[in-house]
């Protein structure tokens, strides 16, 4: 079975899966978010449309049946490599979370380079009896050192994995 790629350590058709495919909604905001980051890995425009909330979606001018949305989505999608995700707090409706990634676009090298982060607090609003995503801060990205988690997953440390 395949990991999931949200970094959970569950077979991913336990974890993201189900809610991905629409057989299961998001019980938390840390659902929610570790879920949609699964819909970027996997390329699932039509599931980060479904899970946001449409404040957010009017805050970044995506009108027009969310023809610019899901143009900025697959735009984002295909230029990236997802590598890892950490979730560093949650906190009521509040989830802290940094995604490491390569900017394929930008001609970033694939094998031996530090990856750039997202480092967000986003928060979710539960509205029509589901967990939906309104907005997030970016903040300064973390530092890691050759003793920290490697940022791909696999519980070993980053001087063992994918910066050897």
């Amino acid at each position: 079975m395949t990991k999931c790629y949200c970094c959970s350590n569950l077979p991913f058709e336990q974890c993201c899966a189900p809610l991905l495919n629409n057989t299961h909604k998001a019980n938390t905001p840390e659902a929610l978010m570790r879920s949609r980051y699964s819909a970027f890995c996997t390329g699932n425009v039509q599931y980060l449309l479904h899970s946001s909330h449409s404040d957010y979606l009017h805050a970044e001018n995506y009108q027009d049946n969310n023809i610019k949305a899901v143009n900025a989505l697959k735009e984002t999608i295909a230029n990236t490599q997802w590598l890892g995700l950490h979730v560093l707090a949650t906190a009521g409706d509040t989830v802290e979370f940094v995604a490491f990634f390569h900017d394929t676009h930008q001609g970033d090298p694939l094998t031996h380079a530090v990856p750039h982060q997202l480092h967000e607090i986003s928060r979710f609003v539960y509205e029509h009896d589901r967990w939906l995503y309104l907005d997030g801060d970016i903040k300064a990205p973390i530092k890691l050192g050759r003793n920290s988690d490697c940022y791909c997953g696999s519980g070993k440390k980053l001087k063992k994995c994918c910066s050897s």
